[in-house]
């Protein structure tokens, strides 16, 4: 059971960040993919590749964001 409003506040930041992921993605922006880790990665598979990483990270942050939102909790009945 949610106690406060921290599940909520998390499960938005993990929602905001998953957001920020597939928009700089889709937008193939150059300032996004000069960061360093967006370099490496781009080295290592590709724009393309990069850019599909980034959009799979920013879908499964929104899934972690609601299922954080609405109170799940992992052990089921943990703390």
């Amino acid at each position: 059971m949610m106690r406060g409003y921290e599940d909520l506040f998390v499960g938005g930041a993990a929602i905001a960040l998953g957001l920020f992921l597939i928009s700089w993605a889709v937008k193939n922006s150059e300032w996004f993919y000069s960061m360093r880790t967006a370099r490496w990665l781009q080295r290592a598979l590709g724009r393309r590749g990069a850019r599909v990483v980034h959009i799979l990270l920013g879908i499964g942050l929104i899934i972690l964001g609601v299922a954080i939102a609405q109170g799940y909790r992992w052990p089921p009945g943990g703390r």
